[in-house]
């Protein structure tokens, strides 16, 4: 925590417990109509709209920093946009475009693995390889 906050970092998710601490805003303030609680000590502006996006930098706010963000989350924060949650293959489609996955790497994990969702995994590797195809 060794920033500074200024007033313009209200504007997406910050912590209240430094936002009071620095004088930027009180207690009350933290308690109002103008500001969301998210998670313990993290706020935002009330009207900013509630995305994955939004709790994702929220969250990355308050983890231990050993905490591995993974999954969904983790290709929000690094920038990925993903499609919707019926979108067949696009979340896959989108990790790998932006690099964050290498495609050996996914296809040894894919082999090994065998909990739940697997085959799902599988078949869109599949579907995705054969598509760079052509």
């Amino acid at each position: 925590m060794g920033r500074h906050l200024r007033l313009t970092d209200l504007s997406g998710p910050f912590l209240g417990s430094e936002a009071v601490g620095v004088g930027v805003l009180t207690r009350t303030q933290l308690r109002g109509p103008a500001l969301r609680r998210l998670y313990q000590d993290v706020y935002v502006p009330a009207g900013l709209p509630y995305t994955h996006e939004l709790r994702c930098e929220a969250a990355a706010l308050v983890v231990h920093g050993d905490a591995v963000i993974t999954g969904r989350s983790a290709a929000t924060l690094g920038g990925v946009v993903l499609a919707g949650a019926k979108d067949p293959v696009a979340d896959l489609d989108a990790v790998l475009r932006a690099g964050l996955v290498d495609r050996m790497q996914l296809r040894r994990m894919l082999a090994v693995r065998h909990d739940r969702g697997i085959v799902a995994a599988r078949r869109a590797a599949t579907v995705r390889a054969a598509l760079a195809r052509h």
